[in-house]
């Protein structure tokens, strides 16, 4: 029960600071792509990739050291535009868990958002 009260708590505080979002444009990227990686039930999880080379002076380095990329969760029937989503979340592994412990969190801090009639995106 007390874990219960402490995740419901904790949804509320984070929900209560991630709800001013501002609603910008996006600065699409022409190499911007996304893959989607898996569908679990309603969520849709996808990488998204665009090149960031590195300064010329840098040296020999793996080509993957050029891009940056990070993981997106977001409800299947929610806009595929992140601009037009009502919140969204961003989480820093290793702070209270490491980069397992995101999913979870991440799949049922959507969810509840969709059960309010918003749409998020983590």
């Amino acid at each position: 029960m007390r874990a219960a009260i402490a995740l419901l708590a904790a949804t509320i505080t984070t929900a209560a600071l991630c709800t001013a979002v501002a609603h910008a444009e996006p600065e699409e990227s022409p190499d911007r792509q996304e893959t989607v990686l898996d569908r679990r039930g309603d969520i849709i999880i996808s990488e998204v990739t665009w090149a960031a080379p590195l300064p010329a002076g840098i040296g020999p380095h793996p080509a993957r050291c050029d891009t940056l990329s990070y993981l997106r969760l977001r409800m299947a029937d929610g806009p595929t535009n992140p601009a037009d989503a009502d919140v969204i979340y961003s989480g820093q592994p290793g702070y209270v868990g490491g980069p397992r412990s995101l999913g979870p969190i991440a799949e049922n801090t959507l969810r509840a958002l969709a059960r309010t009639g918003k749409h998020g995106e983590f």
